[in-house]
């Protein structure tokens, strides 16, 4: 079965929900109850809302990632905050990420971020080099994380079309680049 996980926001995340749709996978965009989305989707795709307790459930991961981004959580902002423990749920099934977003120094920015590092502390908790994928809109390339080095690796090649449990994220603002490189990874 192939499920893309997201989170239904305009830019990368529709991006990704569209192409998987068209590739006949499924898609589950989580969200919470106030959260204002544009659920004019495209096709079959899930919106499911998460419950307060449920998204409560994220805390501990996310106090981890804060650790290694330096940022702050909680926020002073219950929204900003019940969007950090969403990321949560786009990651936890997982088995691999794609994101667009852009790179600085080795860092993911952005809200991607959080869910980015939760993924790579999960798969580092448990043993599993997942493959983690992110177009960094800076370079224009794709990275991938090495869990040996801890670091972004450019990649001589686009990687493989998502399949599987996985999950496709990013910013809400992207490139022409960036979408013509990730419908070109469907192809």
């Amino acid at each position: 079965m192939n499920i893309c996980y997201s989170g239904g926001a305009v830019g990368a995340d529709r991006l990704w929900g569209e192409l998987a749709l068209s590739d006949n996978q499924e898609v589950i965009h989580y969200s919470f109850k106030d959260h204002k989305i544009d659920n004019n989707f495209i096709g079959n795709e899930c919106l499911y809302e998460l419950s307060q307790e449920e998204l409560d459930v994220s805390i501990k991961y996310l106090n981890k990632a804060n650790n290694v981004l330096g940022r702050k959580f909680p926020t002073s902002s219950h929204h900003t905050n019940c969007l950090l423990k969403r990321n949560f749920f786009q990651i936890i099934l997982s088995e691999k990420l794609y994101a667009i977003s852009k790179l600085d120094k080795n860092t993911v920015k952005g809200g991607t971020a959080w869910a980015v590092q939760m993924f790579i502390d999960k798969c580092i908790k448990y043993n599993k080099n997942y493959p983690c994928y992110i177009f960094d809109m800076n370079t224009n390339k794709w990275y991938t994380y090495c869990y040996d080095k801890l670091k972004w690796v450019a990649m001589d090649f686009p990687p493989p079309k998502p399949n599987g449990k996985w999950t496709g994220i990013g910013s809400r603002d992207i490139t022409e680049e960036a979408i013509n490189s990730t419908r070109n990874i469907f192809k």
